[in-house]
């Protein structure tokens, strides 16, 4: 037995000298000399063999509690994190400065009764001024009675506990809130959250190959929504942050945007607004509108005020509701403006210079997604990108057959990007031909 440790012991001495000596890029697994070696982590991406090198040293840390390897990855809930601290100058993991999207959970702290006020009197005007009540999906109308049970009473007042922790505390058949409570699990321990949370960074550097760096480097979770996360290299990380930091990642390489142009950006079933806070932090000057359903709406409302409180985010209770459907809004009111399915309708022609939907229309109804599909063409004037499935027809019945094959087109599209997605479905970014 002893021997068998000894061997262990030696074997990850040379695993650990090896690591700091081998630089593993996305593209390739380079010798590098000492004083390259040291280069900083937060460069680095590690391609196939790199990977199995951070799996056997990250289990032996566990493994050996420390003694021999450190471990890379945080976990909330089972460990205190100082945010100020870690973000409060630069270091060799951490991008420094800053990005505007590493959050530090004191800026957004508490509620103000007034956007609670504005949410819940946005959600009444939603339904009441909702002219287009096509039937849902079988899939959607459970979501949306299942969310108006959670965070809504009786007397369609907001359950505020159930808001404040909706990406923490609250499960979900919803993809949109589950996929923020799949790596940290009180319940089951930390051997069993780590684990997870190592799928994950191993998730986090496979698609390094994908995401462009930059973008890469400055993503990193908001804490509004009280989840869990993993944290690495100072950024806390979930699966759907790097869906999200991939969907941008394709945007910005194949449209001709600059970071600074002032545009119009629509984002259609835009969940809590995850990509849209990415979207409106990177696109600095564009005006972003955001269109889901009225329940979604209150989440996003709530999740874009409070992640970026620099920003004027406008719900349906701020507008002149006339005004707004004739047209004669001043749009340069707000930075932000979260809005129902219905008024969409209302956006003016050709005012829109990137439309995003990612994964929602095809698991919508035909009605609802023809009536998009019109409303999108009717209101582009650069780009629509969408990922979302090819066919929808489940065999359970929760969607409609209204996969991207059946979508109906009337203004010609040139197809910049048309390919099956990794995030698991088909990808298309086409420009309009004016």
């Amino acid at each position: 037995m002893n021997t068998i440790i000894r061997v262990i012991k030696h074997y990850c001495l040379v695993l650990r000298f090896f690591w700091y000596k081998i630089v593993c890029t996305s593209d390739s697994i380079k010798i590098m000399p000492i004083a390259v070696a040291s280069m900083p982590e937060a460069v680095k991406y590690y391609n196939l063999f790199g990977r199995i090198l951070l799996v056997v040293q990250q289990l032996m840390a566990l493994i050996t509690n420390n003694k021999i390897f450190k471990k890379i990855i945080l976990l909330e809930y089972f460990e205190v994190i100082d945010y100020e601290k870690l973000y409060s100058r630069g270091c060799s993991n951490i991008i420094w400065p800053r990005s505007p999207l590493f959050n530090i959970p004191s800026i957004n702290s508490g509620n103000s009764p007034d956007l609670i006020s504005r949410l819940q009197l946005s959600y009444k005007i939603a339904h009441e001024s909702d002219t287009k009540r096509f039937p849902h999906s079988k899939w959607w109308e459970e979501m949306s009675n299942e969310f108006r049970k959670v965070y809504f009473d009786e007397n369609g007042n907001i359950n505020i506990d159930a808001l404040n922790n909706f990406r923490g505390k609250y499960t979900s058949k919803a993809e949109i809130l589950r996929d923020q409570l799949e790596r940290i699990f009180p319940e089951r321990g930390y051997f069993y959250s780590y684990l997870k949370s190592l799928q994950l960074v191993l998730h986090y550097h496979r698609m390094s190959k994908l995401i462009d760096h930059a973008i890469m480097l400055s993503v990193s979770e908001s804490f509004i929504g009280n989840n869990l996360c993993p944290v690495y290299r100072g950024q806390r990380l979930s699966r759907s942050l790097l869906r999200h930091a991939y969907y941008l990642s394709q945007i910005i390489r194949n449209t001709d945007f600059k970071s600074d142009e002032k545009m119009n950006i629509l984002e259609l079933g835009g969940a809590y607004g995850g990509l849209t806070r990415m979207l409106s932090t990177y696109y600095n000057r564009s005006r972003v509108f955001f269109v889901d359903l009225p329940e979604v709406c209150v989440f996003a409302g709530y999740f874009l005020s409070k992640a970026l409180p620099h920003k004027k985010v406008a719900v349906l209770s701020d507008l002149n509701i006339e005004l707004f459907k004739k047209g004669s809004m001043e749009w340069d009111q707000y930075d932000i403006f979260v809005l129902p399915t219905w008024a969409i309708e209302f956006i003016p022609d050709n005012f829109i210079d990137l439309v995003v939907n990612t994964v929602s229309l095809g698991e919508m109804s035909k009605e609802y997604g023809s009536f998009y599909i019109q409303q999108i063409e009717r209101i582009s004037s650069r780009y629509f990108y969408s990922n979302n499935r090819a066919v929808s027809d489940s065999k359970d019945g929760r969607y409609d057959d209204f996969g991207f094959y059946n979508w109906e087109f009337s203004k010609q599209w040139r197809s910049i990007i048309y390919r099956y997605s990794p995030t698991g479905h088909n990808e298309c970014l086409g420009k309009v031909i004016k």
